[in-house]
């Protein structure tokens, strides 16, 4: 795969180099030493830049993306999630939390006013960290991201789970909000 950065993107990604480098020093050997560190951080910000299964461009997809849907509501609970065994056994406790949101009555997501998302698995340190950040927000308004994934069961089904990605706080919700 060719990618061709123009030269706006070029200068953000040097820019971003050498920040990441960090300071450059005094002496004409400190010199030669910071120029190999931003022409490694180059390399390694093109390279996160143009794959398209880095990190990188999966966070961006994960939010932008065309599975991807916002809204706001009130955080109302985090529990833990109880999924289903392979073996068909019942419910058994999963890594990931199940948060539950008070919205606005919409007939397709919400039709009794509130939804359901999942956090990424909290063995993640971004899972744990929305997670927690979900926790603190108890009672909060927030606006959510959530990525609604299709997987294939072990039955050969497709399955979806809805994800949460990101969230904003607004603040604490106000008579009128919905």
């Amino acid at each position: 795969m060719t990618v061709v950065l123009d030269n706006q993107s070029r200068a953000a990604v040097l820019a971003a180099a050498y920040a990441a480098a960090g300071p450059k020093g005094a002496s004409p050997e400190e010199a030669a030493v910071h120029a190999a560190r931003v022409q490694l951080r180059t390399v390694e910000i093109a390279v996160e830049l143009t794959d398209e299964k880095s990190w990188f461009n999966k966070a961006i997809e994960q939010v932008l993306g065309p599975n991807t849907r916002t809204f706001t509501g009130t955080v109302l609970a985090v529990d833990e999630h109880m999924g289903q065994s392979r073996n068909g056994g019942g419910k058994v406790s999963t890594t990931r939390k199940q948060v539950t949101f008070r919205t606005r009555v919409h007939e397709e997501y919400a039709p009794d006013g509130t939804e359901q998302a999942l956090t990424e698995r909290t063995d993640s340190l971004v899972g744990k960290a929305i997670a927690k950040r979900l926790e603190r927000l108890l009672g909060h308004r927030v606006l959510v991201w959530v990525e609604t994934e299709s997987f294939q069961a072990k039955s050969g089904a497709t399955r979806k789970s809805r994800v949460i990605r990101h969230v904003v706080d607004l603040g604490l919700p106000h008579d009128n909000d919905d």
